[in-house]
């Protein structure tokens, strides 16, 4: 684990949900859990504190955004059209990768505020 994960469990943020201020994006991996989970692997969009709705978004998706990929080369082009999204809402944020050793992205800002300012 990280340094910077090993401060923020520290301070009671476990997880990027915490890290995302309300109404802020979190990026996240999503693939089947077992062989009787229908679900498709996907990068996930949300935003806290709010469920998207729209003509591209299905009820099993739980309010996110899913970029759905199958295979690397896929995942790489989900990943980027889920930046592009971003980008187009949110111009001029920045996403990092998670502290926590996932398949996850925060707002740089979000995070910087949860270090206390580092």
């Amino acid at each position: 684990m990280s340094k910077i994960a090993e401060k923020l469990r520290s301070k009671g943020i476990c997880n990027e949900y915490y890290i995302a201020s309300n109404g802020n994006p979190i990026i996240d991996l999503h693939t089947p859990r077992d062989s009787r989970d229908v679900t498709v692997p996907a990068v996930t969009l949300s935003i806290k504190g709010k469920k998207l709705t729209g003509a591209d978004i299905s009820w099993y998706q739980g309010g996110a955004k899913w970029f759905i990929y199958q295979g690397v080369d896929e995942r790489k082009a989900a990943y980027q059209k889920a930046f592009d999204w971003i980008e187009k809402r949110f111009p001029g944020m920045k996403m990092v990768k998670s502290p926590f050793d996932r398949f996850a992205y925060v707002p740089e800002e979000d995070l910087k505020k949860a270090l206390g300012g580092e």
